[in-house]
């Protein structure tokens, strides 16, 4: 089994959008890695095995992190190959073995994943595409078994029985030193001590040498040789220089004149070489040891020292500097963002600087190409910008949609009601991803103006963002998208949505829905069929049911009741079922 892209290729020309493009096919290519990983695991581990969860925890993780990034996953299916944008992100030719062969082979042509995705879901989906149904002697086939579990984030389109596919249902070096170990030094001293003389040697003693020899009654050579007690302790000494930390020592020393200079200007100098330090180990990447220098001028700065305001303020001067947009480009190109290991140390060095920083992070957002620095930055800018989000609004006009999105994201991280007026603003932005995050920031934001432009976005062009905010407004209870929901169902173009859009409509109108809507969902459920359009009418039938079914009062199940009662057999059949299903989770 080859899990790959085909075409993927390394090009610094690229626009923002085919760099998006190249990182999810890559994050695509890893939650299938996973999802196969998965399978086999559950295939050989038993239920009680404790690695049968954990393959599908990350599993999970892993899709939850590209459909937050990304949003729908939606995978086209070949013979033994799944295709994500034109590539193929999965293959193997073992049909055997192969998932994509499975459900190719029941006349499943595309299957997404949306978010929401649940480990419950997953456990379903992974057994079904893995069982062999004639083995176990029944008739089911993959689609039917995915029907009957009704999955609400994962859809399948599959091709119509003698029709065409096409026709579908819907680091820096590291300095290195010479041998100082106590065997080295042993070694040399043996050596020189039991060389053998090569002659008379052409330089005498003399001077002072000759006095010394006097005194001691030794050659010179003998009294100045070191014994191998002493080299033990040369050796010891040596050790515990080697673990030094000069820096840290230098550092501290710093802090401690700083205590007490009370001059001005000496004290400033003392802050630049304090600043030059900090700087250098920044730029060689060492933020560890630059987070309790920062920690520590923070609160020399907050206690005062006794101090003047002039010194707090000289101390202040160092954080702004390291927030100035010069050093932050200097510091964070992209051949060193990505190359740090600890992200966690970056995040805490930027969320110690001051608001000046705000602004030139908020710019390098658009100037990194990578999708996990971006993604960091905006995290980080959610913490330093939380009390002056109004220095962000001014991106939320930049040209680059991505730009724009990744704002959206961190005031919704904020969750400050004072964006509201400036999301508003770009509420119509013509770049869907953009709307789709102004649906997830105002979410966050949690209040009743948020949720009002929610209700807005159930008429946006872009279905994606429609069924997001179909869904917040459902799972909060908001009871005044009622009618514009009812209104949309009520229209002629409501037929044209695709099914799962229609179903997601009709559950909202179960959920928020009172008596008041029960007369139009019982005249949808008893509708006759009709010679022409029979099909559409059916299909509103199961979506009347279903929302009756998600009601679930006394008042809707009367209207099931009646319905099983039907002279019209298929009326019949569907309000059966769902009374079975009522009768079931009872």
């Amino acid at each position: 089994m080859v899990i790959k892209s085909t075409k993927l290729e390394d090009d610094k020309d690229l626009d923002q959008d085919d760099l998006d493009r190249k990182e999810s096919i890559k994050s695509v290519i890893d939650v299938l890695q996973s999802l196969s990983k998965a399978i086999k695991t559950l295939k050989l581990y038993p239920d009680t095995s404790h690695l049968r969860q954990k393959f599908i925890t990350e599993l999970v993780a892993k899709f939850k992190g590209f459909l937050e990034e990304y949003g729908d996953l939606i995978l086209k299916i070949k013979k033994s190959e799944f295709f994500y944008m034109g590539e193929v992100v999965y293959s193997n030719p073992s049909l055997e073995d192969s998932i994509a062969f499975k459900l190719y082979g029941d006349g499943i042509r595309e299957l997404t994943f949306t978010e929401g995705l649940s480990e419950e879901e997953l456990f379903d989906f992974i057994d079904i595409v893995t069982r062999d149904y004639k083995k176990e002697g029944e008739d089911d086939d993959t689609v039917t078994k995915l029907w009957e579990k009704d999955f609400k984030s994962i859809r399948y389109a599959v091709v119509e029985e003698g029709k065409d596919d096409n026709l579908l249902l819907q680091i820096p070096e590291k300095v290195t030193t010479t041998d100082t170990s106590k065997n080295a030094l042993l070694k040399a001293y043996k050596q020189e001590m039991t060389a053998e003389p090569k002659g008379e040697s052409l330089l005498q003693p003399a001077g002072v040498e000759v006095e010394i020899e006097q005194i001691y009654g030794k050659p010179f050579s003998e009294i100045f040789t070191l014994t191998p007690e002493e080299i033990t302790k040369v050796h010891d000494e040596m050790e515990i220089e080697k673990k030094m930390d000069l820096v840290s020592e230098l550092v501290d020393i710093l802090f401690h004149i700083l205590r007490i200079e009370h001059e001005l200007d000496s004290y400033s100098e003392f802050l630049k070489h304090l600043e030059k330090i900090i700087k250098t180990l920044l730029l060689a990447g060492d933020y560890k040891r630059v987070l309790p220098i920062l920690t520590t001028l923070k609160t020399f700065i907050r206690d005062g020292n006794n101090f003047t305001n002039a010194h707090a303020q000289e101390a202040e001067k160092i954080i702004d500097a390291l927030g100035e947009e010069d050093f932050l480009h200097q510091l964070m190109p992209q051949s060193k963002f990505t190359g740090i290991e600890d992200l966690d140390s970056i995040s805490m060095f930027i969320s110690m600087l001051n608001k000046n920083a705000i602004v030139p992070i908020a710019n390098m957002v658009g100037i990194l190409d990578n999708m996990k620095a971006r993604r960091l930055l905006c995290d980080v800018l959610a913490i330093l910008a939380k009390d002056n989000i109004d220095l962000l609004y001014k991106k939320l006009e930049d040209e680059k949609w991505y730009v724009v999105r990744n704002i959206v994201y961190v005031l919704g991280k904020i969750g400050d009601i004072k964006a509201i007026p400036n999301l508003k603003k770009i509420k119509d932005h013509m770049e869907a991803r953009v709307r789709k995050e102004i649906v997830h920031a105002l979410v966050e934001i949690k209040s009743e103006d948020a949720k009002d432009i929610l209700i807005d976005f159930l008429n946006d062009d872009n279905n994606t963002v429609r069924i997001a905010a179909l869904r917040y407004l459902m799972n909060m209870s908001y009871q005044k998208a009622l009618p514009i929901i009812s209104d949309i169902i009520s229209r002629e173009t409501f037929d044209t949505k695709d099914i799962y859009e229609k179903k997601e409509f009709f559950e909202a109108l179960g959920k928020l829905g009172n008596n008041d809507v029960l007369p139009f969902l019982r005249e949808t459920l008893m509708k006759r069929s009709k010679l022409f359009g029979k099909s559409k009418i059916e299909e509103k039938r199961l979506y009347a049911a279903f929302a009756l079914k998600k009601m679930s009062t006394t008042e809707s199940m009367e209207i099931l009741k009646e319905g099983s009662l039907s002279s019209d057999k298929g009326i019949r059949k569907i309000c059966e079922d769902a009374l079975q299903i009522i009768q079931e989770k009872r």
